[in-house]
């Protein structure tokens, strides 16, 4: 918040946020690319509900 965004100590600060919060590991890539998958079939499926309560044709 304080610290100089530019300065020598900024760099090792970054790197191990990023590997906090990004683990650049396959299972987590895999992981994150599995929840993705999901939230989009939701999306959809919410879609196409809220289109038959309207009364309109649901498309696959």
């Amino acid at each position: 918040m304080h610290g100089d965004p530019a300065g020598p100590e900024a760099a090792p600060i970054k790197q191990a946020l990023r590997r906090q919060f990004y683990p650049d590991t396959a299972p987590r890539k895999e992981a994150v690319l599995f929840r993705g998958h999901q939230l989009v079939r939701m999306a959809l499926a919410g879609m196409q509900g809220a289109r038959a309560q309207r009364g309109q044709p649901v498309r696959d």
